[in-house]
């Protein structure tokens, strides 16, 4: 199979030490009711120490399209993620960070979007926080947009 041609998102996930997380955070990527078959999860293991390579390792045989990168030093956010998007083959690329999750239809109603937009070049969508009560509350949701640049 030509990945290439038929990967439709990238979802690139950076992770340094997040142990705790991955198996929500790779799960919900792995329960999408969109076909995984046009999912690439590209995940950046940036040097963790808690065994979140390994974790990744594990999940990884979950996923039809999966690439695992090790750095050799922590690079930071930014490192990472520009590294997972140097190696993404997919039409979209879609950051997801290792503590957070999708709803299992978010690539579905995403790609609904793409389609009706015509395929733009950029897409932005609606995001909610959870954050614990005593914490402040999100400003709000913004509406989804798509756009050609």
């Amino acid at each position: 199979m030509d990945t290439q041609k038929s990967v439709r998102f990238s979802l690139v996930v950076p992770c340094y030490n997040r142990a705790g997380f991955l198996v929500r955070c790779l799960s919900s990527i792995a329960q999408q009711s969109f076909d995984l078959g046009k999912v690439e999860v590209v995940a950046v293991d940036d040097a963790s120490t808690d065994g979140s390579g390994v974790i990744l390792e594990r999940l990884g045989n979950d996923f039809l399209n999966f690439k695992l990168i090790k750095t050799n030093g922590p690079s930071g956010p930014g490192g990472a993620r520009n590294k997972g998007a140097k190696e993404a083959t997919g039409k979209y690329l879609f950051f997801i960070d290792s503590d957070d999750y999708i709803t299992p239809k978010t690539l579905e109603l995403i790609n609904l979007k793409l389609e009706e937009a015509k395929d733009p070049d950029v897409c932005l969508f609606p995001f909610k926080t959870e954050r614990p009560a005593s914490s402040r509350k999100p400003k709000g949701v913004r509406k989804p947009f798509a756009t050609n640049i």
